[in-house]
């Protein structure tokens, strides 16, 4: 089994380094049962200025954590006047075991907790589009990589609030790049 649980950034970081480029000479994926999944409560609830999660491979009799680390993604929280936003980055997944759903099964958690933390929309710059699409992530323009920036409805865009005026948030000061 595994688990995706709060964890401190300095145990991701080290990984997240290697893992964040992908490449084409990277290892060819390992298979990785990863239909069993546990979720420690403390990841979902409450709202934090900065939640870092990590995806943890459960080896029997290795009470450790930091080495067995798959995948991470930190969750930003920013408030405006009248929008709160969910900013996602750093998201990675080691190389080795890319193509078992681990992205999308983070990226899920990462939802959960927007979602209970009250969060009206969540964005972040990506160039690959699939697995955001696949979440409900939409591009804010039509030309993606011009901007890369993308969002989604978690509760809504509160009354005010346009795809343009999401966009000017790009060159926001108070928001910068999360």
């Amino acid at each position: 089994m595994n688990i995706v649980k709060c964890v401190s950034w300095r145990d991701c970081e080290p990984q997240w380094t290697q893992w964040k480029d992908f490449k084409k000479d990277d290892p060819t994926p390992q298979k990785l049962n990863t239909a069993k999944l546990y979720l420690e409560m403390e990841t979902i609830v409450g709202k934090t200025p900065r939640r870092t999660l990590g995806y943890i491979k459960e080896v029997p009799g290795d009470p450790t954590t930091t080495g067995n680390i798959l995948g991470c993604a930190i969750v930003y929280a920013k408030e405006l006047p009248g929008l709160s936003i969910g900013g996602i980055g750093k998201m990675a997944v080691d190389p080795k075991y890319r193509l078992n759903g681990i992205a999308t099964q983070l990226l899920d958690v990462c939802i959960r907790y927007m979602f209970q933390a009250g969060f009206h929309i969540s964005i972040l710059w990506a160039s690959v589009l699939k697995v955001y699409e696949k979440a409900g992530y939409i591009p804010l323009t039509e030309k993606h990589q011009e901007t890369n920036m993308m969002y989604r409805p978690i509760h809504g865009l509160p009354v005010g609030w346009t795809k343009e005026k999401l966009l000017d948030l790009k060159n926001n000061p108070k928001i910068g790049t999360f």
